[in-house]
């Protein structure tokens, strides 16, 4: 009898753990590496299936087992159907099942990413598209691109585009699921097909968290226009570089710093002054008895994010209100309409911040914080002032002069800023020590302050101040032996361009040596003996000869960026480096051969409408 319970458990105990062995799915041990990507071998329905029931599943096999938690993760669905759906992985199969229903007449998309794996890791190879319809056919509207941009990102963008209801893109629906989502390539190209005709906005993003839908501090690109029109073909179009907040620009704080000057900080640099009309702006007096004053001008202020107003009648000690009204426009989610189209809410938002007004005249003296360049400076470095508040220079050139007495004229911006520049008309001599001396009756604050004097103490007295009203910049030039002479080259395929401006970006610094375009080329004088890159930007914004990326809200066109990383050049010392040829003709290199032809003019309607 023991003999037969002994072996009764033993059974028990193989059949437990055979049991426990495939409840739990592990990958398999020993063997050679698995380096073989899964492939989908059989999808039910086929793909381009017309009329599936709006209730069906879509089912998909793949050539061996799938990691669940990566699937569920890769698969994307659009356009979203109402409720949002289901993934159901099981082996070797996963299944995708409407909550509701599908919409009838309605084109869906169905994307497997990169992101799916085996139980070994190994992903797709390539993101994996299938797609059907719930009517009795498939929209054919097609549109290609591809994103300019650094080499340094692992991870391939993902490219949003957003269906436009009426004429009006509503800020908020860039806020929400788009429309359809494709994944780039390795190279950066993305294709839509079977898309619906209509208007639409085009923005990729970087999608770290993995959410489908725009997050502030990823990464962000933008095409040249805002939005277009899709009849059947549209592109290529190519996006840049641009800021991914998705909030509007708004004002922190208003601050009223004379009776007829208040100052607004932004929670952003406020650099879009030509497109802000005056009429956006009103200041209202919140007692009954006071009149509302009326504004003058606003003022333009470099580097910060404070811009100020001038008005023309005096402020009381009383409470006020700046109102600027921002046109943008808003939608609740599709998914809380009633029926498919968004609700619209209000067409305008106004941007409202309540202050208090003064009858004083501002007092505060505005000071110098800092001074550049030190030592081993370029040739053709700029001189720069920062200060405490915002300053603009009265004179718009000054000269710097070295020890033997040799001169630089330097042109100085008569913008208010925070940071004056000096820019100097000639190179500084190599080698050579450099004096600049500014007066402090040269530059004024907003209200017609001088910068503070500056105290030292005397030399042969410690004990007593010397008053000092102008600042002395010391710096010294970098040594021949450690400067390249030139570098030249460019492509001789690129037109004239009185926009473009090329860059060399040594390895390694944030530094960067900038140089106007001539009939497609470059050439870079007496720069610092570095390895680095050559790139280019078109400067629309002509503001200080920097690049200026694009931004979401309020809508600001990126710049065009190509950047020529997989070619490293050397400036040597002492030498002239010429002829050197950039593939600023392909700027995709060789993923330019896989897009498509531009399509016909009447087939792509751009409407840049910022």
């Amino acid at each position: 009898m023991k003999k037969i319970v002994t072996l009764y458990s033993f059974l028990s105990l193989i059949f437990f753990i055979l049991l426990l062995q495939c409840a739990h799915r592990i990958p398999p041990t020993g063997g050679p590496e698995d380096t073989t990507p899964p492939k989908v071998l059989k999808v039910s329905p086929p793909s381009g299936t017309l009329n599936h029931p709006l209730n069906k599943k879509i089912s998909f096999t793949f050539s061996e087992w799938i990691e669940p938690r990566n699937a569920k993760k890769s698969v994307t669905l659009f356009p979203p159907p109402p409720g949002g759906f289901s993934i159901e992985v099981n082996g070797r199969t996963c299944a995708i099942t409407p909550k509701e229903a599908f919409v009838d007449s309605t084109t869906y998309h169905i994307c497997f990413s990169s992101g799916l794996t085996d139980y070994r890791t190994v992903g797709l190879q390539g993101s994996y598209n299938y797609f059907f319809s719930t009517g009795a056919s498939i929209d054919s509207g097609m549109i290609t691109g591809c994103i300019i941009a650094s080499k340094e990102s692992k991870q391939q963008p993902k490219v949003a585009l957003y269906r436009i209801d009426g004429d009006t893109l509503l800020d908020s629906t860039l806020l929400f699921l788009p429309s359809y989502l494709v994944q780039t390539d390795s190279l950066g190209i993305f294709t839509f097909k079977h898309i619906r005709k209509g208007s639409y906005c085009l923005v990729a993003l970087q999608d770290k968290d993995n959410n489908n839908r725009i997050t502030p501090g990823e990464a962000l690109f933008l095409p040249q226009t805002k939005t277009f029109i899709l009849n059947r073909e549209a592109g290529p179009f190519l996006l840049f570089p641009s800021t991914s907040d998705t909030l509007s620009n708004r004002i922190d704080s208003v601050r009223a710093i004379s009776p007829k000057l208040i100052t607004c900080a932004w929670k952003q640099d406020f650099v879009d002054y030509e497109n802000n009309e005056l009429s956006q702006w009103s200041v209202i007096s919140l007692d009954s008895t006071a009149k509302d004053p009326e504004i003058e001008a606003l003022m333009e202020v470099r580097n910060s994010t404070i811009c100020a107003l001038k008005l023309k009648d005096t402020l009381t000690t009383g409470s006020y209100a700046l109102i600027r009204n921002i046109s943008h426009r808003y939608s609740l989610p599709p998914k809380q309409s009633k029926k498919d189209s968004t609700i619209k809410i209000g067409a305008k938002v106004a941007d409202t911040i309540r202050f208090n007004g003064t009858t004083e005249t501002d007092t505060i003296l505005p000071k110098i914080t800092g001074t550049k360049p030190g030592n081993n400076a370029p040739v053709n470095t700029p001189i720069t002032i920062s200060w405490s508040e915002p300053v603009r220079s009265l004179s718009s050139s000054c000269i710097a002069t070295d020890t033997t007495g040799d001169t630089v004229h330097l042109h100085i911006d008569t913008v208010y800023s925070m940071v004056t520049t000096l820019v100097p008309q000639k190179n500084f001599r190599p080698g050579k020590e450099y004096n600049c001396t500014l007066p402090f009756e040269l530059f004024v604050d907003m209200t017609n302050n001088q910068p503070a004097p500056i105290l030292k103490p005397l030399k042969n007295d410690s004990t007593q101040m010397d008053t000092t009203k102008s600042v002395t910049i010391t710096f010294t030039i970098l040594p021949l032996k450690k400067i390249c002479m030139s570098i030249s080259g460019g492509a001789n395929c690129l037109e004239p361009n009185n926009n473009r401006i090329w860059q060399f970006k040594p390895l390694r610094t944030k530094d960067s040596y900038v140089s106007f375009d001539s009939a497609g080329h470059f050439r870079f004088d007496s720069i610092p003996a570095f390895k680095g890159t050559i790139a280019y930007f078109v400067d629309s914004s002509k503001i200080d000869s920097s690049y200026t990326p694009g931004r979401l809200f309020p809508w600001l066109k990126p710049e065009p960026f190509y950047s020529f990383e997989e070619d490293t050049i050397e400036a040597r010392a002492n030498w002239d480096i010429e002829g050197i040829s950039v593939p600023a003709c392909t700027p995709f290199i060789e993923s330019r051969s896989k897009l498509p032809p531009k399509a016909n003019a009447d087939t792509t309607t751009a409407n840049p409408s910022e």
